[in-house]
């Protein structure tokens, strides 16, 4: 979504880091975090906004960040509800976007809290950065690939750690760049990042592989 030149990011700091870069040009070489002025979002959830301090900006604590709330699952693995839970888990496999685990939420309730947020990042000029978890960059993310990814897929997209997600907008959608910290010195001005296109094979690669795992 969104239009114009406005240069619109999203960004995923799995790990804390001490950065003095952040959004890249489309080189894939990250200029300095300092001057771009950026916007950063985070959940409220410790961890997260630890790494949120880390950026020489100002932070927004926004819970529709949060992740998602299992509720009564909460702490439980796929093999414990498969024990104590084996019902719920039948159902969430039947349809894992509008599951909603006891006394919590579903996906798709993420979505619905998630929209005004996400009109909220399109009307900013500047670069946003977000901060958050799994469950919720699951459903920014698919919003960037569009129709490309159904709602009951969203659960199996998988996020790198120590990576940064840009989403940069152009004529024919979004360009994705990803920024791999793991081996990033503490001081370091600038890192490399690899280029992908929204409508190149990257994409139809990464729906296959989601149908393979539909099918396992």
């Amino acid at each position: 979504g969104g239009g114009g030149g406005r240069t619109r990011t999203k960004m995923d700091w799995r790990e804390k880091k001490s950065l003095n870069a952040g959004s890249s040009s489309t080189s894939g070489r990250s200029p300095d975090l300092n001057q771009m002025q950026i916007v950063v979002y985070t959940s409220g959830q410790p961890r997260a906004v630890a790494t949120a301090r880390e950026i020489p900006t100002n932070v927004i604590i926004h819970p529709a960040l949060n992740s998602l709330n299992t509720g009564a699952c909460t702490g439980m693995t796929y093999d414990d509800m498969e024990k104590t839970m084996p019902e719920e888990l039948a159902q969430w496999k039947e349809n894992p976007f509008t599951y909603r685990f006891p006394a919590g939420e579903s996906q798709q309730d993420l979505v619905q809290k998630l929209q005004s947020l996400v009109m909220e990042f399109e009307g900013h000029v500047r670069p946003v950065a977000v901060i958050s978890h799994i469950s919720t960059l699951q459903v920014l993310y698919s919003y960037f690939l569009g129709y490309k990814f159904r709602p009951e897929k969203y659960h199996t997209l998988r996020f790198p750690k120590n990576t940064v997600i840009e989403m940069i907008p152009s004529h024919y959608g979004w360009q994705e760049v990803r920024y791999d910290l793991s081996g990033l010195e503490s001081d370091a001005e600038c890192f490399p990042g690899k280029v992908y296109n929204h409508n190149t094979n990257f994409y139809k690669a990464a729906s296959a592989r989601q149908e393979a795992t539909e099918d396992d």
